[in-house]
Parts: C-alpha cells; structure tokens; sequence
C-alpha cells in the first residue's frame, strides 16, 4: 500500500509524489466507502505515498512509590537480564537500545530492547507490527524472571476512506480503532492515533 510518513507520536508529516506513469495499486483498495464507489486509478495514482509508523508496546516498571525499577542504578531494582518475552511461541532475551526511533519503514518483530526516554526513565520497548494491518487480539507475554508473568495484548481495526487521502484533517483517510489490554484487562494505553502504546505497571 501507498502510504504517508508519520511520526511515532503524530499524523503530521508526508511525502510528496508526482504521478506515477505505472501505477501498480488495486483501486478495490481505495473504495470510497460513503457512496460505495472506486476512485479512478488516474485520481488514486496521483497521491503522495503514505507509510504508516509502527505500533510499538512501551512498558514502564515502577514502584509504589513511582521509583523507576528497571533503571539498573535504582535499589532493588529487576534484573533485566532475568526478563523473556515469549511471543507466537518463541522466547526473547531483553537486547540494550540507545535512543527511540521516528522512522517509518516495513515493520517486523525483532523482540524487546531495553531504552531510555528523554525524561530519563527506563522502559521495555517491543515489536513492532505494522500499523495499517488489522489485527485480532495480539498478545505477548513478559516473564520476570521471579516467578510471576504479565501480557500485554491490543486489536487494530484499521478503515481507508480514499476521498480523505490528501486531507490531514481526517488523518489522510484513515481510521483506526484500537484497544489495549494488559493481563487480559483492557486498560487506556493509548493516545490519540499515535501507534505507541504506553503500559506503566507497578511491581
């Protein structure tokens, strides 16, 4: 699918594409849902090209006391190193990061990475899965590694309306119905149409 770059925490920035001579997109894709017409491919191979950000799982650990427990200088606090994801049944260790990322591209599932945010506070980030995927109930599973374990799951119900495609107003025509769920709960880890979806958990 022909999609826009956006930013991890925003629909907002885009890609410019001139008319393409081949134009290799099904217009059934691009069914304009209100009147329950195609577009015509000239109109809909015009567009600029549209990458969707993928949706990621943030998982933040605190104390009662709000005390960062996966930061390695924080008394007692876990040990990473003791911490699996088990997901579609495989296993992952926790990988280090550096920094997060704002880049769009083809997601794929590479586990989960230890990072920082810009507030200083350590948190589990896991995927990715491509946002523009509709998705049944998704869930992965966090063993800490001292006899107790949590999931994590979310649904993504994803809508095109072509006649919005070029509008920023109505997200370029798309629509996403998302939820979120933590131990078989469904819990507000969401905000807005921002594909990051922000678990903090007290242990």
């Amino acid at each position: 699918m022909r999609r826009l770059l956006i930013s991890l925490l925003a629909i907002a920035t885009f890609l410019g594409c001139s008319k393409s001579e081949d134009c290799d997109v099904n217009p059934e894709d691009y069914k304009n849902e209100e009147t329950n017409t195609l577009e015509e491919e000239d109109n809909v191979c015009a567009d600029v090209l549209v990458d969707l950000a993928p949706i990621m799982m943030y998982v933040y650990v605190q104390n009662d006391n709000g005390v960062d427990l996966l930061n390695p200088n924080t008394e007692s606090s876990i040990d990473v190193s003791a911490i699996s994801l088990q997901y579609k049944d495989k296993n992952y260790s926790v990988t280090n990061g550096y920094s997060t990322t704002t880049r769009a591209y083809m997601a794929s599932f590479n586990g989960v990475t230890l990072k920082v945010d810009s507030q200083g506070r350590y948190f589990l980030s896991i995927g990715e899965w491509n946002a523009d995927d509709d998705a049944e109930y998704t869930e992965i599973s966090l063993d800490w590694g001292d006899g107790t374990k949590d999931t994590f799951g979310f649904t993504n119900d994803v809508t095109f309306n072509a006649t919005y495609r070029n509008d920023a107003e109505h997200n370029y025509g798309y629509t996403f119905k998302r939820k979120t769920y933590y131990n078989g709960d469904e819990v507000d880890a969401i905000s807005g149409n921002s594909p990051i979806f922000k678990f903090v958990i007290t242990k």
